[in-house]
Parts: structure tokens; C-alpha cells; sequence
């Protein structure tokens, strides 16, 4: 059935308007003529004119022009071309419901009319979007014209409906000629569609496609950045686009910023980078940011370059090279190239003292610079021959030349010019390696000594004296190798004292014991025998050798070391617990000696102890060294027991607890002489005997504790400190677990409260030295140490730490030559 007949009841609602065309001709009535002549003829464009002309001036003749259509398209049904003249005509006086009937006829009789499908978009907006989409998706199947694909894309737009879109206009750019235009819309699709990396890419494509349009390019980049600042990928592209915009220094931005966001980029955004400098060679700021790229990359070669192009090319950015070489050098300090670099730099402003730092450090670092750096040296002299950081310099570049004559003739130069503490140290320093060399050992000691009397609280000092020290002693041992077959005593006797200064007692013992088979060697083996045994806790086997060295001293009536001796067996006795042994050895030193060491004040502390103090032993652990893990255990005064009787409330009767001790005292014997077994079981037994006994629980936590077996340790000095919460000795031992196990800074505050709690507790200051000098603390270090060294049963232990840290402390109090 046809539409435009089934709808010719609409169109008669104009009959009632109908006039005699007879009458009232006049000027409309021949315009009216002449367009329906016109439209017979087909000249459809005058007629729709004169038509819309009439309807402007007399509206009520619109049912006359709509009957002069009508009256045609009874005869030609199918004449498309009237059809859109007539919509024309409804479009002017609105007659939607008109103008829909007859496209949606052209639409059926010709599915190609691009001109009816717009049209009839139009209307269909007024309503309902949707419909729009299916008109056009219709229309996309049978007319692939740009004005059809542009309707469908709006539709889809305006649903936001953009991955449909982008699907149209991405087979448009493989089928059709890549139009800057499509690609435009293309990507403003992708920013809709909020797929900012294919945006970004299609505006690639445009500027490559069309140079002209790089600035639209470039802003069209930034306004998506805005959307996504972190994006990379914006980031890179807008590094290509600003270069070809020629803004160096907005690429290089660009390309630093994915290099912070990304660090893995540094290697693409290098390439980049070198990029901007092949079209940009003297863009400053693209080398420096080059050097860096490199530093990150660990190429410090590279990285040094690229600084010294900085500075080479323009004398403004020394600053900035200088900064850079210091960069590099933090990172890798052996990078002589920087270092040679550096120095340069550091003559070019002269900051001369910093040059002739980093040329120290450059022979230090490789020693075939020595000879350039020697050049340098012997410039600075002939600007001012008595500068002393350049004689101090060129002594070292003699001495990695191994010309260690000249060096020395260098190094007594400066010392008799004076000069500030800083070089003296250093030449000192200098002068201990030159001699150690020169084998003037003697000197060495004279040296190293001259150190510690300028600075005894640096580090780096204190080990660079120990390290020497001992080098100075294996040197002498090797001196008397020669002793090995024609006096194999004595040669042990220095191979003993070699190895207990570098605290190696196993093998000094096994040493000694050789060299003690000699009868005039033997006094002073089994004295080092003695110590070496105290060292280790073994103070009953300490004890003995003490004894037998203390006899060859009688026969040779050496009444010093007789009481030398007889201080250190009152001293193991002490550690042992045997106070009453050790009062009689003190009192015995003062019928000979009165002013001997610390003698009367010892025996004014243990005589200030009372009963509760001593009354069953407690046990205090100790780390033997500073570098070293191994602990021994000392008694020490209890200066907070209590419980030490008990009430059974059950009897109502007082029980005497001496059972419980004695178990406790021999399992302290037992542990004193290192059998760990035997003394658990004692210290057990006695738990068992009286669960109230605050030692027991501090001496089991202390066992444990040598039994690597921290929890348990840990679990029993906890059960100590509830009984006894003042008792000093848990703390300290508490903090010596802490210290073993890496805990400094809980270890530091354990062992402040246990000396808080008792300030004699000086067999714990050796451990709260140590430490202090972990944190640095050196002030604070010596000062227990020193202390520890005049109360503390193990002075030996404190000698050794303050060697070559305190001027006082030689080393000649160590080895004793026994010529």
C-alpha cells in the first residue's frame, strides 16, 4: 500500500481553505501560476522560491500550494525530486509530520538520497536520538559518502556511545586517503573515549602525515598530559613534538620526567637525550642532564665526560662540572678519571687545599698516577715553595713510587716547618707506612704514638694505629724467624706475643706453653700464659700460671714483677668469687709495695661487702673483645639479694635455703671452668630446691645464654627481674644479649640502668665502652674503658681496647722484650 495515499486524508485538512481560483486574481495569484507552470516543467527550484514567496505574504494559500503537489504526485507517485521539493516546502512552514512521511517515502524509493537522510536526522532529533542511530546505521549500509559517516558518528557521540565511532573512523583511515580531518576526529574520539596512549598516538600520525600541523599537535598533546600527568607515553611524545618544535629545553623536561616516574627509561630517554644534543651540541643543560643519566646507569666513565665537556666548552659551569665529578665519586670512589678531573677543576678557581685532596686520593686509588700528579705537585711549589699540603703530597707520591728514602726526607721536612695538626697527623700517618717500609719499626712506634697524642677520639685513627701495630709486631716476628731452628723457644716466645696481641689466645697459649720449656724464658711465658687464660675466664688455669711465673720471679728476687703478679692471681681470685684468696694476695702486695696499683682500694671494697652481697654467687657475662662474639663470665658483688631466707607459710616455719646456694655456688664452679652440662644440672637442682632465689634465675639466663639459646635467656632473666627488679646484674647481663645480637641501641639502655644501679659494676663498663664506641661515642668509650682499666678485675681486657686510642697506653706494656 502506498504511504502518500494512505495518508490523503491528512492532506485534505486543508480543504475547508479552498477559494474560487477565479476570483481575487492578483499578484500572488500569478506568482502561483507561474510556479505551478514551473513545477510541471520539473523546475523544481524556482517553483519551491515563488512557493515559499507566496506562503511568506498570504499564509492562508499553503493548502493551495500543497494542492498543486498533490495533484502531480497523483500522477508520478515515484518522483523523488518532487517528493523533496514538497519536504523543502514543509520544512519552511514546519510541517514536520509531512516532511518525516515523504523522506521516509524518498528514503524507500531511492536508499542512496544522502540529501533525505540528513533531512529526515534533523527531524527525528527533535524526539528521540535513538532514532537518529538507526537512521544512520541504515544509511551506512547503503551509502558510504562522508556527510553519512559524519551523521553517524555525531549520533554516536551525542550517546556517547565513542568505541562505535572510533570503529567507523578507524576503517575510514585504512579504506580512504588519511585526511588530516578524519585523523583529527579520530582522536578526539580516543579523548572521549578516555584512551589517552591511542589519542596520543593518532596526533603522532597527524604530525607525521601533516608538518603544518605541529602546533595544534603540540597543544592537543598538553591538553591530554592535563588528563593523565603521570602518563609516559604523552610525556615521550610531547618530547618529539616540542624538539621538532624546536624547544630544546621543554623536550628535555619532558624526558627527566618519564626518567623520575620510570627509572627503567634511562636508557631510552639516554638515546633521547643525544638526540637533542646531535641537532643541539651546545645545549648546556641536555649535557648535564646526559651525565646524570649516566650516573644512574652506573656508567661513571660516561657520566665524567660528559662533565668535562661541561666544563672545557664553558668556564660558567665549573661550578656545576665540580658538583657533578663530587656526584660521581660519592657513588664510586675509585673513579680516578672524576678524581683527576676534580682536582683540575678545583686548580682552575684555586681552592687549592681541595685539589691536593683529590690528587691524594688519586695515588691512593692508582698509583700510576703518581707521576702527573708529582707535575702538579712541583707547579704548586713554585708558587710557593714552604705550601705544605704540596709537600705532604708529593712525600706520598714518592712513597706508592716506592722511593720511600725520598719520601721520608719529605715527611721530616714538614715536621720541622711545623705545621697545622691536620697535615701533621697525616704526615705522621705517612712517616708510619714510610718507616714500617724503611724497616725503622722503633720509629714506627715513635709515630704512631705522635697520633694518638694529636687526636685520640677519631676512629679511623684508632684503627689505622691497631692495624699498624700489628703489622709492626708480625714484622718483628719475622726479623726473629731466623731463631726458628737455632733458639725454637725463644722464637715462640715473640710467635706467643704475636698472636695474643691480635688476641689469637689458642695459639699464644700453644706458643707460650713451647717457649716455657726454657728455663730463661719461662717466667715470662707462664705470665702470658696466665693472662691469656684470665682472657679467656679460665681463671683457676690463670691461677696456676700466674703461680708458677710468680716462682722464677722469686729466684730472680724481682720484687716489681713478683707483685705484678701476685695483683693478677688477686685478680682472678676476685672474678672467681674467692674474695678471701684475693685479700690475702692484695695484703701480701702492700707488706712490700703500699702504693702498688689500686691495692688498698680493693681491699676497702670487698671489705665494704656484707654478707648478703657474696652470699651466693652471681654471675656477670662479658664480651671478651670489641670485634669478637666470644663471651666469658666473672662473678660480681650482689648488691640488691634478697629472699636469701624464706617463710613456709604452710609450716609457719623459717627454712634455711643454704641447700639452694650451695647447688647455685657449685654450679657457678663449674661454669667458671667451662663445664656447661654439669653446671645446668646444678643450678637446676637448686631452682627446684627454692624457686625464690634471684641468682639462680640471673646465673640459668647467663647459661643459656653461652648456649646460644637466647629465648630461653631471655625467659630467665625476665623471671629474675620480677623478683628482683633492682638487681643491676640482670640489666647488664640482659644487655649483653642484646649486644651480641646486634641490638645496640636496647643494649645501651640495659646497661645504663644496671650501672645506675651500681656504679662498682666496672666488669660491665668494658662491654658499655664498647658500646659507645659503636655510636661514635668515643668520649664517652674512653672514659669507661679507662674506668674499667682501674676497678675492673680484667684490666688487660681494657688495656687492649685503649692501645693506640689513649697516648698513655703503650705498647711496650703489651710485649715485653725479653732481652
Amino acid at each position: 500500500m502506498n504511504l502518500y495515499i494512505s495518508n490523503k486524508k491528512s492532506k485534505n485538512k486543508y480543504n475547508h481553505l479552498t477559494v474560487n481560483e477565479n476570483k481575487y486574481k492578483n499578484e500572488n495569484d500569478h506568482l502561483k501560476e507561474l510556479a505551478d507552470k514551473d513545477l510541471v516543467k520539473k523546475d523544481y527550484i524556482p517553483a519551491q522560491e515563488k512557493y515559499k514567496k507566496i506562503i511568506s505574504s498570504s499564509p492562508q494559500k499553503i493548502p493551495l500550494v500543497l494542492q498543486s503537489y498533490e495533484r502531480l504526485l497523483v500522477k508520478d507517485l515515484e518522483n523523488v525530486s518532487l517528493k523533496m521539493s514538497l519536504v523543502d516546502i514543509s520544512f519552511f512552514i514546519e510541517d514536520w509530520n509531512e516532511a518525516r512521511y515523504e523522506l521516509e517515502e524518498v528514503i524507500e524509493l531511492d536508499p542512496s538520497n544522502i540529501q533525505a537522510y540528513l533531512l529526515l536526522a534533523r527531524i527525528l532529533q527533535r524526539k528521540d536520538i535513538k532514532d537518529v542511530v538507526r537512521l544512520f546505521e541504515k544509511a551506512y549500509n547503503h551509502v558510504d559518502e562522508d556527510e553519512i559517516i559524519d551523521g553517524l558518528v555525531s549520533s554516536y557521540v551525542q550517546t556517547k556511545d565513542y568505541q562505535k565511532a572510533i570503529h567507523i573512523y578507524s576503517k575510514m583511515l585504512d579504506k580512504k586517503e588519511q585526511s588530516p580531518k578524519v585523523i583529527k576526529i579520530l582522536a578526539e574520539l580516543y579523548t572521549k573515549n578516555k584512551e589517552y596512549n591511542k589519542a596520543t598516538e593518532t596526533y603522532l600520525f597527524l604530525f607525521k602525515n601533516d608538518k603544518a600541523c605541529l602546533d595544534e599537535v603540540v597543544q592537543k598533546l598538553e591538553e591530554l598530559l592535563q588528563y593523565v600527568p603521570d602518563n609516559i607515553f604523552i610525556m615521550e611524545a610531547l618530547a618529539e613534538t616540542y624538539l621538532a618544535e624546536m624547544k630544546p629545553e621543554l623536550s628535555l623536561k619532558m624526558l627527566e620526567q618519564t626518567c623520575v616516574i620510570k627509572p627503567e627509561l634511562c636508557d631510552e630517554t639516554i638515546k633521547k637525550i643525544k638526540k637533542i644534543l646531535s641537532a643541539y651540541p651546545d645545549f648546556i643543560p641536555a649535557v648535564v642532564s646526559l651525565a646524570y643519566m649516566y650516573l644512574k646507569k652506573h656508567l661513571y666513565s660516561e657520566s665524567v665526560m660528559c662533565f668535562t665537556k661541561l666544563m672545557k666548552d664553558n668556564s660558567r659551569y665549573i661550578e656545576e662540572a665540580i658538583m657533578g665529578y663530587q656526584r660521581v665519586l660519592e657513588q664510586c670512589p675509585e673513579q680516578v678519571l672524576a678524581r683527576q678531573y676534580l682536582g683540575e677543576a678545583f686548580l682552575s678557581v684555586r681552592r687549592i687545599d681541595e685539589a691536593v685532596e683529590e690528587f691524594s686520593k688519586l695515588i691512593e686509588y692508582n698509583g700510576q698516577d703518581a707521576g702527573f700528579v708529582m707535575t702538579k705537585c712541583r707547579s704548586l711549589l713554585k708558587e710557593n715553595e714552604q705550601y705544605p699540603g704540596a709537600h705532604l703530597l708529593l712525600a706520598k707520591c714518592y712513597y706508592v713510587r716506592n722511593e720511600y728514602k725520598k719520601a721520608y726526607d719529605e715527611c721530616l721536612f714538614l715536621i720541622s716547618n711545623g705545621n697545622s695538626d691536620h697535615i701533621q697527623v697525616e704526615n705522621y700517618k705517612l712517616l708510619v707506612q714510610v718507616c714500617y717500609h724503611l724497616e725503622k719499626y722503633e720509629d714506627c712506634k715513635k709515630y704512631l704514638y705522635a697520633i694518638i697524642e694529636f687526636n685520640e677520639k677519631e676512629k679511623d685513627l684508632h684503627d689505622f694505629c691497631n692495624a699498624y701495630a700489628e703489622k709492626i709486631v708480625s714484622a718483628k716476628f719475622d726479623q726473629e724467624k731466623i731463631l726458628e731452628q737455632s733458639s725454637p723457644h725463644l722464637y715462640n716466645y715473640y710467635l706467643g706475643q704475636k698472636y695474643y696481641l691480635t688476641n689469637k689466645l689458642e695459639d699464644s697459649i700453644k706458643a707460650f706453653q713451647i717457649s716455657a720449656r726454657e728455663s730463661k724464658y719461662a717466667g715470662l711465658s707462664y705470665y702470658y700464659l696466665g693472662l691469656c687464660f684470665k682472657a679467656r675466664g679460665r681463671f683457676d688455669l690463670a691461677i696456676n700460671q700466674l703461680s708458677r711465673a710468680f716462682e722464677y720471679e722469686k729466684e730472680a728476687n724481682n720484687y716489681a714483677a713478683m707483685n705484678a703478679i701476685k695483683y693478677q692471681i688477686g685478680l682472678a681470685y676476685e672474678s672467681m668469687g674467692d674474695l678471701k684468696s684475693a685479700t690475702e694476695k692484695y695484703e701480701r702486695i702492700l707488706e712490700n709495695d703500699i702504693s702498688f696499683s689500686s691495692v688498698k682500694t680493693r681491699i676497702k671494697e670487698i671489705n665494704s661487702m656484707s654478707w648478703a652481697n657474696t652470699a651466693g654467687k652471681a654471675l656477670l657475662g662479658i664480651k671478651r673483645e670489641y670485634e669478637n662474639s666470644e663471651m666469658i663470665v666473672v662473678w660480681a658483688p650482689n648488691k640488691a639479694q634478697r629472699n636469701l631466707v624464706k617463710k613456709d607459710k604452710r609450716a609457719g616455719m623459717v627454712m634455711d635455703i643454704s641447700f639452694s646456694q650451695s647447688h647455685n655456688d657449685e654450679g657457678v664452679n663449674h661454669f667458671l671452668k667451662g663445664r656447661i652440662k654439669a653446671a645446668e644440672e646444678e643450678f637446676l637442682l637448686a631452682m627446684q630446691l627454692d624457686q625464690s632465689l634471684t641468682i639462680i634465675y640471673n646465673n640459668l639466663g647467663l647459661l643459656y645464654l653461652e648456649k646460644q639459646n637466647n629465648e630461653e635467656a631471655k625467659k630467665f632473666f625476665e623471671k629474675a627481674l620480677e623478683d628482683n627488679p633492682d638487681m643491676a646484674i640482670i640489666y647488664a647481663n640482659m644487655g649483653l644479649m642484646h649486644y651480641m645480637s646486634g641490638e645496640m641501641e636496647s643494649a645501651r639502655e640495659l646497661y645504663n640502668k644496671a650501672i645506675a644501679l651500681d656504679p662498682k659494676l666496672s666488669n660491665a663498663l668494658l662491654n658499655l665502652g664498647d658500646i659507645c664506641y659503636h655510636f661514635n661515642e668515643v668520649d664517652k668509650a674512653l672514659e669507661y674503658w679507662e674506668q674499667a682499666y682501674s676497678e675492673c678485675t680484667l684490666p688487660e681486657l681494657a688495656r687492649k681496647r685503649l692501645l693506640f686510642k689513649k697516648s698513655s697506653f703503650k705498647l711496650e706494656e703489651e710485649l715485653i722484650d725479653i732481652k
